[in-house]
């Protein structure tokens, strides 16, 4: 039997759903969920908020799961070529008929909804990091990375109204020294590798599992995300170097990448931008 594959009226439907705005709150979602049975119930789950670094973090994190014999299931948005990309199992991508399968199930529950949407984040960072803290839970542990002052303090406020516990990286790992390793380029993945390690090891913990620290390691030592300063060799000697950084801190990190690279070779790369949207 042929298997289905995407059509182009699916895929842009899928993919033109992001470009109405956002609705705040999960009054539609509570709504979908209980339509689906609240599947969310079903398994444990760890909820990844920022504005840079959670595809890395979420890489990682998935990583050292994977690497303590659990069969994790792992979602970040965009993708880079196949939809199916954005939900895998065990870095298995969901195949374009379980796609479809999915969607035609989704559509028809979302069909005896209304709709409406908005679009507001905020200004400030204060305003922003409001917002993100909107996914803390009540009475679970939140683990926070490096944050700017006034952020942190609005992440630790929203903690505090939900009595949950907040674990800080940076004072987990007293120094840069102290964070864990990962293959994956730059200083700042160390800071990535490190929310990942902190996050894994109470999630283990908090289900009666033991954290291996030796798993933990190689799993950060192999862990694959596209794209993040990945270089592909050529057959003539020379690399291509491919980064998705999408924004003036994503940007100030491929700066310092690029002035090491120089230092490094002693040469300048050639540079090629894309830019989609304002």
């Amino acid at each position: 039997m042929n298997k289905k594959t995407m059509d182009a009226g699916t895929l842009e439907e899928l993919c033109a759903l992001r470009n109405h705005g956002s609705k705040f709150g999960i009054d539609r979602m509570r709504l979908l969920a209980e339509a689906l049975g609240e599947p969310q119930k079903n398994f444990p789950s760890l909820h990844l908020a920022g504005t840079n670094g959670k595809g890395s973090t979420a890489a990682m994190l998935e990583s050292v799961l994977r690497a303590h014999g659990l069969c994790v299931g792992l979602y970040t948005s965009p993708h880079l070529l196949k939809l199916g990309e954005r939900i895998q199992v065990n870095r298995e991508p969901l195949s374009d008929e379980e796609i479809l399968a999915e969607t035609e199930t989704l559509r028809r529950i979302a069909a005896r909804f209304g709709r409406d949407h908005t679009e507001m984040l905020g200004n400030t960072l204060r305003e922003i990091a409001r917002e993100k803290a909107g996914i803390i839970k009540p009475g679970v542990p939140v683990v926070i990375g490096k944050l700017p002052p006034e952020a942190e303090e609005e992440v630790r406020a929203t903690a505090r109204e939900r009595g949950a516990d907040v674990v800080s990286v940076q004072e987990f790992f007293p120094n840069a020294d102290a964070l864990p390793r990962t293959n994956l380029f730059g200083e700042h993945q160390r800071g990535n590798a490190g929310t990942a390690w902190l996050a894994a090891k109470i999630f283990l913990e908090k289900t009666g599992r033991r954290f291996d620290e030796s798993a933990a390691h190689n799993a950060l030592a192999n862990v694959v995300w596209r794209a993040r300063w990945e270089k592909i060799p050529l057959a003539d000697g020379r690399e291509i170097i491919l980064d998705v950084a999408h924004n003036e801190e994503g940007a100030a990190a491929i700066d310092r990448s690029l002035a090491a690279l120089v230092a490094a070779t002693g040469t300048r790369p050639q540079i090629v931008t894309g830019v989609l949207g304002e």
